[in-house]
């Protein structure tokens, strides 16, 4: 992971900040959206796309992190269960089924589990982040067919 953020950071560039200073609010409700100012959904859409954008770049940031334990985990099952397999021949007991090698292998490797318990909580984050980004996204394409709808219906005028 370290080569992954030099290298992003010799991309040059800039990272995304959410500013604790901007006074965004703490819900907004799209049922009453069409009633507002040209200004409030201009801060809208400007919030939305804002929130987006910062929420993509997390999820990106989460998903090579997935990856690479994705990576991990298989490679470390896959040398696990070859191990498991040589002890059992060497001993001449019958190998069990698959599932249950995959178990043992888990069991007797700290790494292996511990790598297991991260990508499964990054699998979570990636979807807990996955469903507020494409909140924003909806907040976002509502907000502009309203002001789509208001600028055609001034032109119709």
């Amino acid at each position: 992971m370290r080569k992954v953020e030099n290298y992003v950071r010799g991309l040059n560039v800039p990272s995304l900040i959410i500013s604790s200073e901007i006074a965004a609010p703490s819900h907004i409700d799209l049922v009453d959206m069409h009633k507002s100012t040209n200004e409030q959904l201009e801060e809208y859409l400007s919030l939305f796309g804002g929130y987006r954008a910062y929420l993509d770049a997390q999820l990106s940031e989460l998903e090579s992190k997935r990856g690479t334990f994705e990576s991990l985990f298989e490679e470390g099952l896959s040398k696990a269960l070859y191990n498991l397999e040589l002890e059992y021949r060497k001993s001449g007991e019958k190998k069990p089924i698959k599932e249950v090698l995959h178990g043992e292998a888990l069991s007797k490797s700290d790494t292996l589990r511990r790598t297991r318990q991260d990508l499964i909580e990054v699998e979570a984050f990636c979807a807990r982040i996955t469903t507020l980004r494409d909140s924003f996204k909806v907040a976002f394409d509502t907000t502009s067919r309203i002001v789509s709808l208001r600028i055609s219906s001034r032109e119709q005028v």
